[in-house]
């Protein structure tokens, strides 16, 4: 099992050109033209990148060694009238935005979270003082404060996830596209 794991070790080199001094991997994707990979109902001053390519784009990180920077070669059969600086300003741009967008993202999930918490401390509160004015033994009580426990504790397990789980995902992805990006480039194939 163990020589198994050596022959495994650098596996990447078996799928990716790495360029082991420069730590980057630089990645060669092939379409017949540029509109395979542009949104064609977006009505936008620039492109719109689609969804499937700046996913697999954001993807390609989670196969490469952390400390390996990312550079990718897109070779088009027709190039559609674009220029390669087009294409390289065009999906910058969308990279951008991506980013921007992921970040707005992660900070509304962080307020979400800070409600859930405010919500927990809440029922918290309101359990503690129906404890102290509701103060017969009853089954109704009992219920009461049992609901008002759970919906103390439902809100904290959901904010710490997505404090502790959710945002640990994006916070890797922003990183990703914002330190281990070296660049894109396009051109024909001819």
């Amino acid at each position: 099992m163990e020589e198994l794991g050596k022959k495994y070790l650098n596996i990447e080199d078996d799928f990716f050109e790495l360029d082991h001094e420069q730590k980057t991997a630089i990645i060669r994707m092939e379409y017949e033209r540029p509109g395979d990979i542009i949104e064609p109902s977006a009505a936008t001053k620039t492109p719109r990148l689609t969804s499937d390519f700046i996913e697999s784009v954001i993807g390609i990180f989670d196969y490469l060694p952390l400390k390996y920077k990312l550079q990718i070669q897109v070779a088009f059969d027709d190039m559609e009238g674009y220029n390669e600086e087009q294409m390289e300003d065009i999906c910058q741009k969308n990279l951008v935005l991506e980013t921007k967008t992921r970040y707005r993202e992660a900070r509304s999930h962080n307020r979400l979270a800070l409600y859930l918490c405010l919500t927990g401390v809440v029922c918290i509160l309101l359990s503690i003082w129906v404890n102290n004015i509701w103060k017969d033994e009853s089954t109704l009580r009992d219920i009461v404060v049992y609901v008002l426990d759970i919906a103390a504790t439902v809100p904290f397990w959901a904010a710490m996830e997505i404090y502790f789980i959710d945002n640990k995902e994006r916070r890797r992805r922003l990183l990703d596209l914002k330190m281990r990006f070296a660049g894109i480039e396009f051109h024909s194939k001819a």
